[in-house]
This record gives structure tokens, C-alpha cells and sequence, in this order.
């Protein structure tokens, strides 16, 4: 992680990764999308309760950025659950 967000977490003295941007959403959100870079951290985000989507999620081209929407509505249809 680099950027704002890293900055941000750092500052406030909180873990700098997706587990520990993951905690932050704890109790509001059901699903957590983590980039297929970050895929190892899949075991340590549904530790804290979530379920993780591990997909590509950079929105290079309309294509990609349709197929992360249709992989997140997947993701939160009860049926698949």
C-alpha cells in the first residue's frame, strides 16, 4: 500500500495493509474486495468476519470495470452464499 490511504493509516498508528483497512469497515460491510496482488491477505480479512472477493480491480477499460461490478454483485447475492 502507497498514498494517501497508507499516509492515513500510518498516522492515525493503525496496520498498513488490507487487514488493516479491512477492520475499519468491520460491522458496515459483509463483503471485502481485495485485488488478486493482494490474494494472500484473503484468510487474514475473512478472519475478522468478512467474506473476501479476491479479483482484478484495476478499471483500465469499460470491460474490467464491468466485469469487477458484475464480480461484486456476485459476491453479494444471497443465493450464493
Amino acid at each position: 500500500m502507497r498514498g494517501p490511504l497508507h499516509r492515513m493509516l500510518r498516522g492515525l498508528g493503525l496496520e498498513v495493509s488490507p487487514a488493516g483497512v479491512a477492520r475499519l469497515y468491520r460491522g458496515l460491510v459483509d463483503v471485502f474486495v481485495l485485488d488478486r496482488v493482494d490474494a494472500a491477505w484473503a484468510p487474514r480479512v475473512e478472519a475478522l468476519g468478512f467474506r473476501a472477493l479476491v479479483t482484478d480491480t484495476l478499471l483500465a477499460t469499460p470491460a474490467r470495470a464491468a466485469r469487477l461490478a458484475a464480480d461484486v454483485l456476485r459476491a453479494l447475492d444471497p443465493r450464493r452464499r
